[in-house]
């Protein structure tokens, strides 16, 4: 069955109960370029597949987009034989982690994909919209895109960093069942039913752990007042207990802590916070008294070993 589309998509997260960051980015880049779309959370969902296929039925998209980890392959796979099955000529966008640690095969022959996003997708998935709504057959120009060539070679273009000085772009939550997530908190060795927001400070790290995927490289920081910004917006909307600094790492140095801090005990109605550092990140006593004056109550280090040789 082919129709002609409408030039819309349909993205479609994963069933996992941890705040969706990366899609919230994502549906906030498409809002903010006019792209028009809808949207399914397998996790506020339970007959997702039911409600793709009524999607599917009632609507020409351009394409149908997910992404995450590989742990969701069985998900990503079952949804592209869904897709095909309805319309050979609809395109499935693949995103996350996946497609930097599967192989092409894997990604185009056991999975189905058409297209996959490799690091940010508001740096690379607008450029392809683009391409597929003209019907270009040429991608060799967008960056982070992989594709399969006329010749049937896959090609992987590489990623570009988004400039977080420049994109101030806060994450779409109002598609997204809030009260769900906020209730469904739950964070290692603190509780469960612990009610907090995400946050990011920044995106990447400047770890290159064995056990881990970044998917972006080094870590790059959001200027504070956007940080700052947007946690007064998410105060001002929703109700919750503590703020998580969600990234790898809150900030790399101890010099830059402190700045966040100065800058956030500034705030009237401040909420207590909760971050991530890097163990070997040098902070020291007076950086940690200042974090707790500026209100955190917990900070969360990966020690993955007590061994020098397996470090």
């Amino acid at each position: 069955m082919h129709r002609k589309n409408s030039g819309k998509l349909l993205i479609i997260k994963p069933d996992y109960n941890a705040w969706p960051v990366g899609f919230a980015y994502v549906l906030a880049c498409l809002e903010s370029n006019n792209i028009p779309f809808d949207f399914i959370d397998v996790a506020r969902s339970p007959n997702w597949i039911r409600d793709v296929r009524i999607m599917l039925k009632n609507n020409s998209y351009l394409a149908v987009a997910t992404g995450g980890l590989i742990g969701f392959y069985r998900y990503f796979n079952q949804l592209a034989s869904i897709i095909h099955r309805y319309d050979p000529n609809l395109q499935f966008i693949l995103g996350g982690n996946i497609t930097k640690d599967s192989s092409d095969s894997f990604l185009f022959d056991r999975i189905g994909i058409n297209f996959g996003i490799i690091g940010e997708a508001e740096a690379s998935l607008l450029g392809l919209i683009n391409a597929i709504r003209h019907g270009d057959d040429d991608f060799s120009e967008l960056p982070g895109v992989i594709y399969k060539s006329t010749k049937g070679d896959v090609i992987r273009n590489l990623p570009q960093r988004l400039d977080l000085r420049k994109n101030n772009i806060l994450p779409a939550w109002h598609n997204y069942d809030v009260d769900y997530y906020i209730k469904s908190g739950s964070l290692p060795f603190i509780g469960d039913n612990i009610k907090f927001m995400p946050v990011l400070t920044g995106r990447g790290c400047v770890g290159k752990c064995s056990f881990c995927s970044p998917t972006i490289g080094g870590f790059r920081k959001r200027p504070i007042e956007h940080v700052i910004y947007e946690i007064m917006e998410i105060t001002s909307k929703y109700e919750f207990d503590y703020i998580m600094f969600y990234n790898e790492m809150f900030y790399p140095t101890a010099k830059e802590i402190r700045e966040f801090c100065h800058q956030y005990k500034s705030l009237g109605n401040r909420k207590p916070w909760i971050a991530q550092v890097r163990a070997d990140s040098n902070i020291d006593i007076d950086t940690f008294v200042q974090m707790k004056e500026a209100g955190c109550v917990v900070v969360s280090a990966g020690i993955e070993s007590g061994s020098d040789r397996m470090l």
